[in-house]
């Protein structure tokens, strides 16, 4: 029987120790950890949906590298990975609880290490929309970014900081930061020239999105032709990669909002075949369930005004239950409710249709969407009208003076003022002319629909035909 030497057995022993000295080491233990992040990286991205368990493991891997900020080598791939993990929280409804728990201890991370900043105020920021739209923690993260970029001379990140800060302008109905911050972006662009030139149409797409907003629709139509024009001219921007550039998802913007001007102008066809259109090519994009939530109530709306009521509410209840499903919705929950009091409005139930009118304005109250609440009342006070409630009109329209005075007052002035009441005051007269009303809704007299034609409602058609 062979005998093993001793010198034997001590070279395989000191073998084993310096394995076990290599494992425990920090170049070791990085190249484990960016394996793993990695391989969760990709599956994120690739993925259109994930579960909470996945999702619970992912956050496991994070929390991992936060108690060992020494493991970060590759801190693009940690940002990255970070914002597929908001996407997703976002969709099972766990985006608060995660941003609350995460999102500051990794800045505070990379602040110590003295990494970029400014995509983790952007995602910060971005997560922040999930409890508030009107948040001054959320607009101090994006002046947060503007500082960082400006300060590393980042022409890039400072260029998405602008638009980010305008859309978010937008939303909260501060209209001339909104057009400053696109211009300043615009500016920038057209200066550095080279790569930054791919974000023209996020800019156009900007500055479209808030001159819909307040009813100036020439010129928004013009600026997201731009925009679409811009991303036709250059295949690849479409086909870039998502985390590289959102072409995919700016273009279902820019369709979206076309459909939301041709609704308003009452070219119905024209308006459901942008609205799907549009949804086409989000669906090619990961995974937003709240993008999908808003198409479908966008839609639904439409439909019923043309009385198409059955699909109508197919589509109102799809967007309901996505926000249901995602818990978070900024303004989604009040056109959800709007959407429902239309629909029973047509159905002459006039009661369910005040009711859901009030709850849409206790969410956009809750939500601090002070265009939300001055559109609730605008549709409450006609809902009254049409139905012979004068005493609850009136009362209604004094509300909506207060409202605008303690907040869309502050941020547009008499100006909006002047163009909601042009959009009421002239109702009466629009609707005697079967013309559309941009508040209210549009009629569909002008191009009058038969039939949805998303993909479920023409694979119904088909299959019965």
């Amino acid at each position: 029987m062979a005998t093993i030497s001793q010198a034997y057995l001590q070279a395989k022993l000191e073998c084993i120790n310096k394995m076990k000295q290599d494992m425990r080491s920090l170049d070791y233990r990085k190249k484990a950890f960016h394996i793993v992040l990695h391989e969760h990286y990709a599956r994120l991205h690739t993925s259109q949906t994930s579960t909470r368990p996945y999702i619970s493991k992912s956050l496991h891997t994070l929390h991992s590298v936060l108690q060992e900020p020494d493991l970060i080598d590759e801190p693009d791939l940690l940002v990255n990975y970070i914002t597929e993990l908001i996407r997703f929280v976002e969709n099972v409804g766990l985006g608060f609880e995660f941003g609350k728990t995460y999102i500051d201890r990794v800045i505070k991370v990379y602040h110590d290490k003295n990494y970029p900043l400014v995509d983790l105020y952007l995602a910060k920021a971005n997560f922040l929309r999930l409890d508030k739209l009107e948040n001054t923690e959320r607009e101090a993260a994006f002046l947060a970014a503007r500082v960082e970029a400006e300060r590393t001379h980042d022409m890039e990140g400072l260029v998405k900081v602008l638009f980010r800060l305008a859309e978010y302008y937008t939303e909260v109905s501060l209209y001339e930061q909104s057009l400053a911050a696109c211009y300043q972006c615009e500016q920038i662009i057209q200066r550095e020239g080279g790569h930054l030139r791919q974000f023209l149409a996020r800019v156009y797409t900007d500055l479209g999105m808030n001159y819909t907003t307040i009813f100036r629709y020439e010129q928004a139509r013009q600026h997201f032709l731009q925009a679409k024009a811009a991303l036709e001219a250059d295949p690849t921007l479409l086909e870039a990669d998502f985390s590289i550039y959102p072409g995919k998802r700016t273009m279902a913007t820019i369709l979206h909002y076309l459909g939301r001007i041709a609704e308003a102008e009452g070219n119905a066809q024209d308006a459901m075949y942008y609205y799907v259109e549009g949804h086409r090519y989000q669906s090619m994009c990961p995974e937003e369930l709240s993008a999908s939530a808003f198409y479908h109530v966008r839609l639904g709306e439409l439909l019923t005004s043309a009385n198409l009521l059955e699909q109508a509410r197919y589509h109102i209840e799809a967007s309901q239950n996505m926000f249901d499903a995602i818990q978070f919705s900024s303004s989604g929950r009040v056109l959800v409710g709007l959407a429902w009091a239309s629909l029973y409005e047509q159905e002459g139930n006039y009661r369910r249709a005040k009711q859901y009118i009030k709850l849409a304005h206790k969410e956009a109250r809750a939500k601090q969407f002070p265009r939300g609440e001055l559109l609730c009342l605008v549709k409450l006070f006609w809902l009254d009208v049409r139905h012979g409630r004068i005493a609850s009109a009136l009362y209604t329209l004094c509300h909506a003076i207060i409202t605008w005075y303690r907040g869309e007052r502050q941020h547009a002035g008499l100006q909006l003022l002047k163009k909601y009441a042009m959009q009421v005051l002239v109702t009466p007269v629009k609707l005697f002319r079967r013309s559309p009303h941009s508040v209210m809704g549009a009629k569909t007299f002008n191009a009058p629909l038969t039939c949805c034609i998303c993909p479920v409602h023409k694979s119904k058609v088909q299959d019965e035909g």
